[in-house]
């Protein structure tokens, strides 16, 4: 039987995450002292880590894969804290990214907008725990205009197929830098 995620590349799963495991992300990403990257180019006033919520990516990726009927390797994740101002234009993302998940964690409402397969532009708002599963690197994704609100954190977590031709992908270590180009760290996450 063919799923949403099938047909679109796509689905929003409501309540993807318990509440205590949203909350206690949501407190981590906000009370870091430092940040890996602030005010990307790509996504204006901006706070991000990568590598930090490995523990989550293991949490959620058996769950993304029964959404996906795949089996999956994890490439990397990132969270992002969204501040009044930031923006978010229609882009894919690199291989790495097949495929990805946003899960909101807590804050303000701002949609996040997906073009499915049929080429329709979809949007969806995602209350606090809920996720979008999505074809990354496939389908164009982004945020309407800019964020009107003053915070929202975002989890992003990126996976290849185990099966899939993109398995070289595995444990990627790029990030954004401040002008939005990608850079290979130069050390773990």
């Amino acid at each position: 039987m063919k799923t949403r995620f099938d047909e679109d590349g796509s689905e929003v799963v409501r309540g993807f995450i318990e509440p205590e495991i949203r909350e206690r992300f949501c407190r981590e990403a906000k009370n870091r002292e430092t940040y890996t990257a602030e005010n990307e180019g790509f996504t204006g006033n901006t706070k991000a880590q990568y590598g930090t919520f490995d523990e989550l990516q293991d949490i959620i990726k058996p769950l993304v894969e029964e959404k996906t009927s795949l089996e999956l390797l994890k490439t990397y994740n990132f969270f992002r804290i969204y501040m009044h101002g930031s923006y978010l234009p229609r882009h894919t993302d690199r291989e790495a990214c097949e495929i990805s998940v946003t899960v909101n964690l807590g804050g303000d409402d701002w949609n996040i907008g997906v073009k499915d397969y049929k080429g329709n532009d979809n949007e969806a708002l995602l209350k606090p725990g809920d996720a979008l599963i999505y074809r990354g690197h496939d389908l164009q994704h982004w945020r309407p205009g800019t964020f009107e609100g003053e915070e929202l954190v975002q989890a992003f977590f990126h996976f290849v197929d185990k099966n899939g031709c993109r398995t070289h992908c595995e444990n990627d270590k790029f990030q954004r830098d401040a002008d939005g180009i990608i850079q290979e760290l130069d050390n773990d996450f």
